[in-house]
């Protein structure tokens, strides 16, 4: 029996491979064996999907989620597809090709991540991990499609967390989840990890997660996000205190 050469989409790209999120991936699915059936958004050459499929025993099922279209395509500055495989096509068809060696345990879907989320029922995934867009729109709007489809105990996990060429990244986590939810694995995965169900924490407990959170990403803190939120708030106090003076009389 002739022994099948599975083609590799890398082409040995650096920005194709990214062992330290492999290794990280690889050691916190089998540290956390509950997790069965997760879904990468942004497959892009589905070595991710791969590396967990192979060392990953209690893995049932990986989804992978990416269109393959220039439109969608946040490398262009670092890989052109049209010049390595012909056109966004002949990757897909090699991603797909590489992934099929594993049967029915990976899924390919080619859409755009919000459209694919539609065909998934709510809390059918155990974890999401998503490295789509990079944009702080794109990511959010990952965020927000993939949110319900993850279970009540599952897990939103991402990649470029704090990363200084991705902070949209970190500004659409911060949006969606509360510090107290996020833990992350900075050098050299740059991981975020939110659990969906969130933490019932003491006020004190609170203060003290913002504290060490803020202390290990000081470039976040007082993102915009919470700067508008603090405006918005010195605003409604004004309002309230101007409000009181005026009509005390």
């Amino acid at each position: 029996m002739k022994n099948v050469i599975y083609p590799d989409p890398t082409r040995n790209h650096k920005y194709f491979y990214w062992k330290a999120t492999y290794d990280f991936m690889i050691s916190f699915l089998n540290k956390n064996p509950e997790l069965r059936v997760g879904c990468e958004v942004g497959t892009c050459a589905g070595q991710n999907i791969k590396h967990i499929i192979e060392n990953c025993q209690n893995i049932k099922k990986m989804y992978g989620v990416d269109s393959y279209s220039k439109d969608n395509w946040d490398l262009q500055d670092f890989v052109s597809v049209e010049k390595e495989f012909g056109g966004f096509d002949s990757l897909y068809n090699e991603v797909k090709t590489m992934l099929g060696q594993f049967g029915n345990k990976v899924e390919l879907i080619r859409k755009p991540s919000k459209f694919a989320a539609l065909d998934f029922d709510d809390e059918s995934l155990d974890f999401v991990f998503i490295d789509a867009g990079h944009e702080f729109n794109d990511c959010y709007e990952d965020i927000v499609s993939w949110y319900p489809k993850v279970k009540s105990n599952g897990l939103i996990m991402g990649h470029d967390f704090y990363n200084s060429a991705c902070m949209g990244v970190s500004k659409a986590v911060l949006k969606f989840f509360s510090v107290d939810n996020i833990d992350t694995y900075l050098e050299p995965a740059h991981i975020y990890i939110c659990k969906k169900e969130g933490r019932n924490i003491s006020l004190i407990n609170k203060v003290k997660n913002r504290f060490l959170f803020y202390k290990k990403h000081p470039k976040l803190f007082l993102n915009y996000y919470e700067i508008i939120n603090l405006k918005n708030k010195i605003k409604f106090f004004l309002k309230k205190l101007l409000s009181f003076f005026l009509f005390k009389n």
